[in-house]
């Protein structure tokens, strides 16, 4: 029997940090819970909700024009919600919604240990069956599977019961189909990825192995350790690779790589790399693709990234406020924070993000980009104490690839960096002003003490970039210690004058 430690990973302890609802602006917010009786609830098996509606911890969801299905691991069952519907009206792995027992009556065709990924085509639904290693498939209307992956009949549950080859399963977690019958599937015990043809329980391809019979892990462009979700669409095949905290794309007709997101490259294998951003993922679990782009459950940073297609820098980001922050349920448990989330789908319309607490959030789609940083574009000049700035200075928002945030209104802030300059020195003026088309135009700024200060720029979300300088002259009339030429500001100027006084050359 398999270990369920080779799924569960480890859910950081991090301390939950409290924001204000100012902060909310730049989230996306779910618009349909599952498993809770509303936003603001997080409790595994939540006795609030019917037995048809409870989740303990949902690990997967597919979505198609019937409805959904999400699988909870820990009642060992899969439930199938149609629509728009909260309450389930069908369940796999369980002779009814009350019971929550693995293998409950034994391993058969109608029994599940430890569900983890679940997927649906035309033609029916499969379930990766973890502990049982193996994979069912269930004829749409039916709650019976007639089909088994890995395992050569529906009452066994040996982990590579035919040894490592094309017909073996150990531990699979992800499933994908490619709308023909053809299913693919994470064989995350084996670090590879399995192809089965439509209607074969025999896999005829095999990524991130050299061959079938081979279980290597590695950090390359044809090597995996532990993949996880996987994906498919008309241009080839996405893989989470959960060990190495990357997510790999391979062309149709390749096992070689093109593509990687989440590092910088094929053979780096850090998590967050360079810190946490826009194309750094850390135990990333889920994926999805869809026509607009690449999704991924980026697991114990508590989010879900978005990647335009043709684009390596993630443009969307559900669960945080921007791209570096790593925050478990910020703000308490709203519709807009996650708690370490496993896995992320897609439908016509919404997002769907499998959170911790046994719930399901759905959430609108959308490609717009979010802006991800705000910095200065010009910086201030500074002038005599109390008079305004000689250069007025104006800051840009802008998106996670750099380029200008036009779809940014709010406020920017410019402010003195604690304990710069003068203790006693003001900024004076107005400093907050709303972007227009994401630039911020400050225009009577002022500080009131002469010294030198570090100004920065700051919105309720994005982080602090790096601050710029500005030297605040003395009031005109009043007299600065050292200023020797009587400019109001004592500078290298200054310093040459007194030299020169110094060495007789001049007089004060």
């Amino acid at each position: 029997m398999m270990n369920r430690n080779l799924f569960g990973g480890l859910i950081l302890a991090v301390s939950l940090m409290v924001f204000s609802t100012a902060c909310v602006r730049a989230q996306i917010i779910a618009d349909r819970v599952y498993g809770q009786p509303d936003f603001a609830t997080a409790l595994p098996g939540n006795s609030a909700v019917p037995p048809n509606a409870r989740i303990n911890l949902p690990y997967d969801v597919a979505a198609g024009p019937e409805g959904v299905y999400i699988s909870d691991n820990y009642y060992h069952r899969v439930l199938f919600f149609p629509g728009e519907a909260v309450e389930a009206t069908a369940v796999y792995g369980q002779p009814n919604f009350e019971s929550l027992s693995p293998n409950n009556g034994g391993v058969s065709a109608n029994s599940l240990n430890y569900p983890w990924g679940v997927a649906r085509d035309s033609f029916g639904v499969y379930i990766a069956d973890g502990n049982n290693n193996r994979v069912l498939f269930y004829p749409h209307g039916s709650t019976t599977a007639t089909r088994v992956y890995g395992q050569p009949s529906f009452t066994s549950n040996k982990a590579n019961y035919y040894g490592l080859n094309e017909n073996s399963l150990f531990g699979p977690s992800f499933l994908a189909t490619d709308g023909t019958g053809g299913l693919y599937v994470a064989d995350t015990g084996n670090n590879r990825v399995l192809f089965f043809p439509p209607n074969s329980t025999t896999a005829t391809k095999v990524w991130g192995q050299p061959k079938f019979t081979t279980n290597y892990q590695g950090a390359s462009d044809t090597a995996v350790s532990s993949p996880r979700g996987i994906a498919v669409d008309s241009e080839g095949l996405y893989v989470v690779d959960y060990n190495n905290h990357r997510a790999l794309f391979f062309p149709h007709g390749s096992t070689t790589a093109t593509r990687v997101y989440g590092q910088p490259d094929f053979t780096s294998f850090f998590p967050n790399d360079g810190g946490c951003g826009p194309n750094t993922l850390q135990q990333p679990l889920g994926c999805a693709v869809d026509e607009t782009g690449f999704y991924v459950d980026d697991y114990l940073n508590s989010r879900a990234l978005f990647w335009p297609h043709g684009s390596n820098v993630a443009s969307v980001v559900y669960g945080q406020t921007d791209f570096t922050t790593v925050r478990l349920n910020w703000n308490g448990v709203t519709p807009y924070g996650f708690y370490a989330p496993r896995s992320v789908t897609t439908d016509a319309t919404g997002v769907y993000v499998c959170d911790f607490g046994g719930r399901v959030l759905r959430f609108p789609k959308t490609t717009t980009p979010m802006a991800a940083s705000v910095s200065f574009l010009t910086a201030p000049v500074g002038a005599r104490a109390g008079q305004p700035f000689e250069v007025q200075p104006s800051a840009v928002v802008r998106y996670s690839n750099g380029a200008q945030a036009t779809n940014y209104t709010g406020n920017v802030r410019i402010r003195i960096k604690p304990g710069s300059g003068p203790s006693c020195g003001t900024l004076l003026g107005t400093t907050t002003v709303s972007a227009v088309a994401g630039i911020a135009t400050f225009t009577n700024l002022a500080i009131d003490k002469p010294g030198t200060y570090e100004l920065m720029v700051t919105t309720a979300t994005f982080p602090i970039p790096e601050t710029v300088s500005v030297t605040i002259g003395a009031a005109p009339g009043e007299s600065l210690a050292g200023d020797v030429n009587g400019d109001g500001f004592f500078n290298v100027a200054d310093v040459a004058a007194t030299l020169k006084i110094a060495a007789g050359l001049s007089t004060p």
